[in-house]
């Protein structure tokens, strides 16, 4: 199977700073991986601009390079100043979702107990609302 190559221009601050320890280490990034006791395909992740790594992950990374989990943050935090995440349709589908069924639920606690609708019930109207602003092609 051909590995996956990250391109240069997609990493992130701390992904530039893990690749640069691995070509000094002379280490394939499925030895990282398991030092850092990550998957591989978190790491990679953890290596692109898109990434939000956990605060657990920079720690075991932090470990596994000799480094301060503060100076990996650092650049974490950086990466997010860079890379300001932009919400897809995907994204905004799902805000509205819970926007429309947190109001729906509000709703439906004034009503007496006996005429509510079931959480299922409630889950289903919550879509069909959506689905009535989205134009059909």
């Amino acid at each position: 199977m051909p590995a996956l190559t990250i391109k240069p221009q997609d990493l992130s601050p701390l992904g530039e700073l893990i690749f640069k320890f691995i070509k000094e280490n002379d280490i394939s990034m499925r030895e990282f991986a398991d030092m850092a006791n990550i998957t591989r395909p978190g790491l990679r992740t953890m290596c692109l601009k898109t990434s939000n790594p956990t605060r657990s992950s920079i720690v075991r990374l932090a470990k596994a390079m000799d480094k301060s989990p503060l100076e990996l943050y650092q650049l974490v935090c950086l990466n997010r100043e860079l890379n300001p995440y932009k919400p897809d349709l995907i994204d905004k589908a799902i805000k509205g979702f819970d926007s429309v069924l947190r109001d729906m639920w509000e709703l439906v606690q004034e009503l007496p107990e006996k005429d509510r609708p079931s959480d299922l019930e409630l889950v289903n109207q919550a879509l069909d609302t959506l689905r009535s602003c989205i134009p059909r092609q």
